[in-house]
């Protein structure tokens, strides 16, 4: 915008000498295009589930599942804000004390665990005054599901900190691989439990997926998977 432009200009920098470097742009589509397409699966794997409600089951439920998925959803902004805030200092103890570095890596996880539990255990007692409050009677089957969709957090924080240590250490197609895992986990579920459960069934699809971000990283630093990885990379 204006004031970058305006800033850019008063560090003596000026856009006609630049100039493209083809090098430059390869490394950068090595590293970006796993992000991408791992952003595609998170993306798939968190709505495939109302559009398969949608098909299998009808609109009715797919609205009930949807009230719960608000109320579960509306924190998935905290966890990338504790990562912007936290994770510059743990990069820098990276630089100078190993043992710091990996320390503060556990308290990180550590600590969105916990952040994740505040926010989860509260939601999951005072699901069904919650729905009743904010949606109305008419919503009170959806009850069940916030109950179970909501401990899809706990997943989903410890793997936004693990993203976080993964891109830190260049390891952007362990996060597509972990992604696209997810995702079949979640279709294959969906395909399973919503015949079964219904609606419930499809909130356990989603638990189990986010669940398998965390899982799928620690399966790959410890088993074959990560030769794989490793030798990709």
């Amino acid at each position: 915008d204006y004031v970058h432009t305006i800033t850019y200009r008063l560090e003596g920098l000026k856009i006609k000498l630049w100039h493209f470097n083809q090098s430059l742009a390869k490394r950068i589509w090595q590293s970006s295009w796993p992000l991408m397409l791992a952003s595609a699966a998170g993306y798939i794997y968190s709505r495939i589930d109302q559009v398969m409600i949608g098909n299998m089951l009808n609109s009715l439920e797919v609205g009930l599942y949807a009230a719960a998925v608000k109320l579960a959803e509306v924190w998935n902004f905290i966890p990338g804000m504790i990562a912007v805030s936290l994770f510059p200092a743990i990069i820098n103890a990276r630089k100078t004390n190993q043992a710091s570095y990996r320390q503060r890596l556990k308290n990180f996880y550590v600590f969105m665990v916990l952040i994740s539990l505040a926010i989860v255990i509260p939601i999951a007692l005072l699901a069904r005054p919650l729905i009743y409050w904010l949606f109305g009677s008419q919503f009170l089957a959806a009850v069940s599901v916030l109950q179970i969709y909501i401990w899809s957090n706990v997943g989903l924080f410890l793997w936004m900190a693990l993203s976080y240590y993964l891109m830190a250490e260049d390891k952007v197609r362990t996060i597509f691989i972990v992604n696209l895992l997810a995702m079949v986990v979640n279709v294959g579920l969906n395909l399973i439990l919503i015949p079964l459960l219904g609606i419930r069934g499809a909130a356990i699809a989603t638990l189990v997926s986010y669940l398998t971000l965390p899982l799928g990283v620690w399966i790959m630093g410890k088993g074959s998977l990560a030769k794989i990885v490793e030798r990709s990379e």
